[in-house]
């Protein structure tokens, strides 16, 4: 039987056809959304906005960032995700925004999503991956959607979320295996 730690690893996560990443780190600037209808009844010259900077998006940019780097923390009923890229979302956990969206939040503010692992037969573990890169696709336990593309009336970008049954193809390019807890590094 392995423990936790043994099937746990840190990953670069990626998707064909176009450069996965958080919105900020795609665009280079934070992502803000203007809300249509927000003025209220007398229009005061400001629009409120809506910041997507945290949540991850799938666009074609020029000068695309490394993939994210991502701590798939297993537990009994799947993995649970960490931001591991340096920056203004290191540390944060990924989880499901109340609409679907998939980003990243402080731990504090939403505990991380639980994650499965699904292949082409399945739910997939650690020590069912021979090899560092590999294609996959991730459901999320909870509403049991899996992660996938989805485009908001309001934006422009195309963002990932968990709220349709459709699915998205994932690569996961493993780069450590057996990877602690960045607080317990002698973790057994």
């Amino acid at each position: 039987m392995y423990s936790h730690r043994q099937q746990s690893f840190i990953a670069q996560l990626s998707a064909p056809g176009a450069h996965l990443n958080f919105l900020d780190v795609l665009l280079g600037h934070p992502a803000r959304i203007p809300l249509a209808g927000s003025g209220g009844s007398v229009f005061s010259g400001r629009f409120s906005e809506r910041d997507d900077s945290h949540l991850l998006g799938h666009l074609p940019v020029e000068h695309a960032p490394p993939a994210p780097t991502l701590y798939f923390r297993h537990s009994e009923d799947g993995y649970h995700l960490y931001v591991r890229t340096p920056g203004n979302h290191f540390g944060k956990g990924i989880s499901r925004g109340r609409h679907g969206e998939i980003g990243a939040y402080p731990l504090q503010t939403l505990a991380p999503a639980c994650l499965e692992l699904l292949g082409p037969n399945g739910p997939l573990i650690l020590s069912d991956i021979p090899v560092n890169a590999f294609h996959c696709v991730l459901r999320e336990r909870a509403s049991g959607m899996c992660l996938h593309r989805h485009k908001r009336f309001d934006a422009a970008h195309t963002y990932v979320f968990a709220k349709r049954n459709e699915r998205m193809r994932l690569t996961l390019n493993i780069l450590e295996r057996n990877a602690a807890w960045l607080s317990d590094p002698d973790e057994v």
